[in-house]
């Protein structure tokens, strides 16, 4: 099976955690993924609810689908203790019934997953997508737009210095600027060098950054365990933080009329 629709997923609020559910576009799985928002949330209370979402979604959308879960910190779940696999693993069989696996299967003979484009084109025609023509028209714009992004980049310098010097070689006002501004420049110099000239609120903060900056450098080369230890939590505090607002965003959505 081969879609040339590439559909948008589905999210819903669950309370403790929230569900998205992506219909099948590259192969012949739909895939479902629990995102739990609570700390220290039992490992059997997931399981459950992952089967409990399988038998929702695939009442609504009768194809194969893969369920797996996440903690707030974008961390899939690790259930080797109690089941086979992380994946929960929804088929269906010759009598288009839900059949669950938490283990590999040997024998695929008894399900039915042939599934056909015109098949999920009609049973997802609700939700939104791009077609695949779109989608690579789109990937080559935003290429271009880099590209094209870069190479101002490389002649922005180019650019400044030629006008910089017409300036100076048909105004000889620009050139009296140009000359001021370098005098500025050298008795500013000389002043920061004697320690008369009073520095401004802008500068002493930026010393303070540059001191805060080498202090920081000490520590992790001299800790490098600690480091990895504040570089670790520090992405697992923005993890949260991202799953916290898309949490809040979609208890608004369901809320609103």
């Amino acid at each position: 099976m081969k879609t040339e629709r590439i559909y948008k997923p589905k999210e819903e609020i669950r309370g403790w955690y929230f569900v998205q559910y992506y219909p099948p576009s590259f192969d012949k799985y739909a895939h479902l993924q629990l995102t739990i928002t609570i700390e220290n949330a039992v490992k059997n209370d997931i399981i459950t609810a992952m089967e409990k979402e399988a038998e929702i979604w695939f009442n609504q959308f009768p194809v194969p689908l893969l369920v797996s879960a996440f903690d707030n910190t974008e961390t899939p779940f690790d259930f080797s203790e109690i089941k086979e696999q992380n994946i929960l693993m929804g088929l269906v069989n010759n009598e288009r019934k839900l059949c669950l696996y938490w283990s590999p299967l040997k024998n695929e003979e008894n399900l039915n997953n042939d599934l056909s484009k015109e098949y999920i084109d009609s049973l997802y025609s609700g939700f939104s997508f791009t077609t695949g023509v779109e989608y690579d028209t789109d990937r080559k714009k935003r290429r271009q737009q880099i590209e094209t992004g870069f190479v101002l980049f490389l002649l922005l310098p180019f650019a400044i210095t030629v006008i910089y010097e017409s300036f100076i070689y048909f105004n000889g006002f620009f050139s009296l600027l140009a000359f001021l501004y370098i005098l500025y420049k050298a008795v500013r110099k000389s002043l920061d060098f004697v320690g008369i000239r009073p520095k401004s609120k802008r500068e002493k903060d930026k010393e303070i950054e540059e001191r805060l900056k080498e202090h920081y450098y000490y520590y992790c080369k001299n800790n490098p365990e600690g480091f990895e230890r504040l570089r670790s939590e520090s992405i697992e505090k923005m993890a949260k933080e991202a799953v916290k607002k898309e949490a809040e965003a979609l208890r608004i959505k369901k809320q609103s009329p």
